[in-house]
């Protein structure tokens, strides 16, 4: 299944997950009562519809190197199959010697981050990326750099507010707000992460028997 495929198979989740999180900011905000009236008022015309199509739009705004350097807080080799040799080696799933056997231009030399990872992606992911353990690992890793990234834009969203609320008509965000973002964004980052890191050795642990 392409990488299309997955993330169109995501759309229902991530826009969960994101408008969940809108709802939740809005509660911190103003409460719950107003929140339950204003959720009832949107639905009947049709808004909170509109907010599903929002969080997707959101989740696709930033480009996918920007996602991943979020996701890995890293400005280069970003990848997780840019450590394909040392995540798959720190696998107890996994035999050196036959990880050396099988692959031996990746595990026996000295091989550039740079390079690991278009060797694990064309010799060890491609063979096996429709099998059950892979597919999962791999959409797991998209729903959730894609809302990392979401809320990421809420979060800057959220500063936006805060620097023109003597502008507004409104109040500016409640302190909550930032903590509660700032415990979302750590939430996914850490299970994007998680999630990516499967993939690279799932796809070693079954690549390995072919």
């Amino acid at each position: 299944m392409t990488e299309k495929n997955l993330k169109e198979s995501n759309k229902a989740s991530l826009a969960a997950i994101l408008v969940g999180t809108i709802v939740v900011v809005a509660l911190i905000q103003v409460g719950l009562k107003e929140v339950n009236d204003a959720y009832s008022a949107l639905k009947d015309l049709g808004v909170v519809a509109g907010l599903t199509i929002l969080a997707n739009i959101l989740a696709s705004l930033l480009p996918a190197d920007f996602k991943h350097k979020l996701v890995f807080l890293r400005l280069s080799d970003v990848l997780p199959g840019h450590r394909s040799k040392e995540l798959c080696l720190a696998d107890p799933r996994l035999d050196d010697d036959l990880l050396a056997g099988k692959w031996p231009a990746l595990f026996t030399s000295d091989m550039a981050p740079s390079k690991q990872n278009s060797f694990w992606y064309g010799k060890i992911y491609s063979p096996v990326k429709d099998t059950n353990e892979v597919r999962q690992a791999h959409k797991s890793f998209l729903l959730y750099r894609d809302a990392l990234s979401g809320v990421f834009l809420l979060l800057l969203s959220v500063i936006g507010w805060h620097l023109l609320a003597p502008d507004l008509p409104i109040s500016g965000p409640s302190p909550w707000i930032y903590a509660f973002l700032l415990f979302m964004s750590l939430m996914m980052m850490f299970t994007a992460q998680n999630a990516g890191k499967r993939m690279v050795v799932n796809s070693a642990t079954t690549a390995i028997n072919l």
